[in-house]
């Protein structure tokens, strides 16, 4: 009598590990090809000063952590993530690309996902709202405000200890 009612435990805890794992698998499988990849750049900086350069010795370090305090706030300023939206905007790629926002990731199965929508929306969904951006605009001061953000949110810049490196 016992080993039927362990056998059927046992049947009802494999159940419950088989379900729940064909639920990971598919939330896997689901966010793998829906969420849009993120990717990382790194560079590295060697920051140096031009020789005759030092006027006044100081042995304590404290001239070499201001520069490169100095330095970082350099990179993260906003006048440079403005230049840097001047050299995107006046570029060939202006129309394709994430930080202006003229390119829109399309995950695989693009259209029976939008079937999908449409027919849990009856049909109110709108196709257009997911359409990428064209400019063709010249550059303003406006459109580097407007972008430059964008660049100094993505941006990291650290300090390798004791050296002169970014």
């Amino acid at each position: 009598m016992y080993g039927n009612a362990d056998f059927t435990e046992k049947l009802v805890l494999l159940k419950k590990i088989i379900f729940l794992t064909l639920i990971g698998l598919g939330y896997a499988t689901y966010n793998t090809y829906t969420i849009p990849p993120k990717y990382w750049a790194t560079a590295t900086v060697l920051v140096r000063e031009r020789p005759g350069a030092r006027m006044v010795m100081n042995n304590s370090g404290e001239r070499s952590t201001n520069r490169m305090i100095n330095e970082i706030q350099l990179i993260q300023s906003r006048a440079l993530a403005k230049e840097v939206v001047k050299e995107l905007w006046n570029s060939n790629r202006r129309n394709n690309l994430h930080v202006l926002g003229t390119r829109i990731y399309y995950p695989r199965g693009q259209r029976p996902r939008r079937l999908l929508k449409e027919l849990l929306t009856f049909g109110l969904y709108d196709q257009s709202s997911s359409i990428a951006v064209e400019y063709n605009e010249t550059y303003t001061e406006a459109i580097g405000e407007r972008f430059a953000a964008n660049i100094r949110n993505n941006i990291i810049v650290d300090n390798r200890s004791n050296t002169v490196i970014l």
